[in-house]
């Protein structure tokens, strides 16, 4: 029987964890960010913003969860090459940001 690689394998849909992830930010409207720690504090667990942020960082190309929304505890994009993209992604849903480029208070949401 031939073994099937990695590349070749059907697609099948996220589950368990990064499932639960892709849902509650497909939950940001338009205009809004939150940040990986509100995630995880959202799903039960303080500890798991650096799975938010892997479960980000592990979307398809083309994906149609918001990934846009979702910033770092202070405030910063994700880093380059992503981040004028992610900033310019949220000025087109009228997010703006301060001096130091964070968004600024107003267009944070909160769960």
């Amino acid at each position: 029987m031939k073994k099937k690689s990695v590349k070749n394998l059907p697609e099948t849909k996220p589950e368990g964890l990064f499932a639960k992830i892709y849902r509650l930010v497909n939950t940001i409207p338009p205009g809004k960010v939150t940040t990986y720690g509100t995630i995880a504090r959202v799903l039960g667990n303080p500890r798991l913003s650096r799975r938010v942020g892997f479960a980000m960082a592990s979307l398809p190309q083309g994906s149609s969860v918001p990934w846009h929304r979702v910033i770092g505890k202070n405030g910063i994009t994700v880093p380059p090459p992503y981040d004028a993209l992610q900033k310019s992604l949220l000025s087109k849903e009228k997010v703006r940001f301060d001096k130091n480029g964070k968004p600024l208070e107003k267009y944070f949401h909160l769960f």
